[in-house]
């Protein structure tokens, strides 16, 4: 009776060995499954949360250089330097007798010599640059593209172009004295 309560003892301790060792794989598997998608997700949220830290330092940075800026040539390169990280294939347009014309671009794409807001494709970027109710310039972009960083720094660029303008009627008056 002593050798088969022993022999059952033992059976039953391997078994509960056993049944123990797969529940603890088991869990082991799904925690590491969890902590993998968990992983994952911080990932991504960190990737979002970095683009759009790196978009509102450009936006600053952008609108001090622009600010800093002693001509409109200044101004609008210091634009495309900010902003050819949001939008690879760029141009900038500033305003002359006929239209919106082409000053500079980057990236690939072609833009048009002379361009107008109904003349733009589906899915591109296109926003006039307004200066006391006179559009003065336009940013146009072609995909790949973040909008939200073009309309903030294309804000920037507007509020740049305006204060160098008031900065030019300022001047001109105590220089003419």
């Amino acid at each position: 009776l002593a050798d088969a309560q022993a022999q059952l003892s033992t059976e039953l301790r391997a078994q509960f060995d056993q049944t123990l060792q797969e529940n603890t794989a088991r869990m082991q598997a799904e925690f590491e499954q969890q902590l993998s998608a968990a992983t994952k997700e911080w990932e991504a949220e960190k990737g979002r949360l970095q683009e759009q830290i790196d978009m509102w330092w450009a936006c600053a940075d952008a609108q001090r250089q622009m600010g800093e800026s002693q001509t409109q040539v200044e101004i609008l390169g210091h634009f495309l330097d900010r902003a050819e990280p949001f939008a690879t294939n760029l141009a900038v347009y500033v305003a002359k007798a006929d239209g919106l014309a082409l000053w500079k671009t980057r990236g690939s794409a072609s833009f048009p010599q002379v361009v107008s807001k109904d003349k733009i494709d589906a899915g591109a970027y296109f926003k006039t640059i307004v200066v006391r109710d006179k559009i003065v310039a336009a940013v146009f972009a072609r995909q790949p593209l973040k909008p939200e960083a073009l309309d903030s720094l294309s804000g920037a660029l507007a509020r740049a172009v305006e204060a160098f303008g008031m900065k030019l009627q300022t001047r001109t008056p105590a220089a003419a004295s």
